[in-house]
């Protein structure tokens, strides 16, 4: 995606993706976390919150890409996510133990746009993450000396907003901002002129 869209547009893109991990994350209490580079690790309280936090950043993700589905525009970003449970030790900022490993080798094995969690991620957090899983399956993963039976956490995109629930904006002529069809009040002459140099710093 570098070479064909370029660096800008790259950057961007990568800018966007990231911003969305992060609010996932921060919504669900994410206790500690790790750059891998490429990638992301979090280390949850509960196991629910990490299967529930996992549904947001690829719904996110999802949203952010039909956004962004415009002629020419980059492709679709998808994300590979591995949940496990288990105990890990926190050393310097680093996450380490077996769990963190299962973690990294779930991850590995799930397609784009997939959640892998071992079966006893979906055992231990019961019906508290409010989760749909699929059928278990034992998958070898480097570096475990047993297979793992894992589980895909399924998961549905948000849903569309209306176009009436969304601000609209009227920049030729006066400056008008518009939700569910009816004005929004934004202040007098030198509040629009704020608003108006917002929006273009926005877009720039």
């Amino acid at each position: 995606m570098r070479v064909r869209v370029g660096e800008r547009a790259f950057d961007q893109v990568r800018g966007g993706l990231d911003a969305r991990v992060v609010a996932a994350l921060s919504d669900h209490d994410v206790l500690v976390t790790k750059s891998t580079g490429d990638g992301v690790m979090g280390g949850f309280a509960s196991t629910a919150a990490a299967l529930r936090c996992a549904v947001a950043i690829q719904q996110a993700i999802d949203e952010g890409n039909r956004i962004a589905d415009t002629p020419g525009g980059p492709d679709p970003v998808a994300l590979r996510i591995g949940v496990s449970v288990g105990d890990a030790v926190v050393d310097d900022g680093d996450l380490q133990g077996t769990a963190v490993v299962e973690a990294a080798r779930l991850c590995a094995a799930a397609g784009g746009g997939k959640i892998l969690c071992s079966d006893a991620a979906r055992a231990v957090s019961a019906n508290r993450s409010g989760c749909r899983f699929g059928s278990a399956f034992p998958v070898d993963l480097k570096g475990l000396p047993d297979p793992v039976l894992a589980r895909e956490v399924l998961w549905d995109p948000l849903p569309e907003r209306p176009a009436a629930e969304r601000l609209a904006f009227r920049v030729l002529g006066p400056l008008e901002v518009r939700i569910d069809d009816g004005p929004v009040a934004v202040g007098g002459p030198k509040e629009r002129t704020a608003v108006a140099l917002l929006l273009a710093r926005v877009n720039t």
